[in-house]
């Protein structure tokens, strides 16, 4: 497991597992795009998730 990851095993709840798989770990986020330690960008399409609820 990369090093930066480590925070998760130690600090999140076990009821947040769907971000446990995911391979990158998100520096910024605007909106709807997030963007990872490595500049990558992506599309968040959990944006809308809490507001469905």
């Amino acid at each position: 497991m990369p090093q930066a990851t480590t925070v998760f095993e130690e600090l999140e709840s076990e009821v947040r597992s769907y971000c446990r798989s995911w391979p990158v770990v998100f520096d910024t986020a605007v909106g709807s795009r997030l963007t990872d330690v490595d500049g990558k960008s992506y599309l968040d399409f959990f944006a809308g998730a809490g507001a469905l609820n």
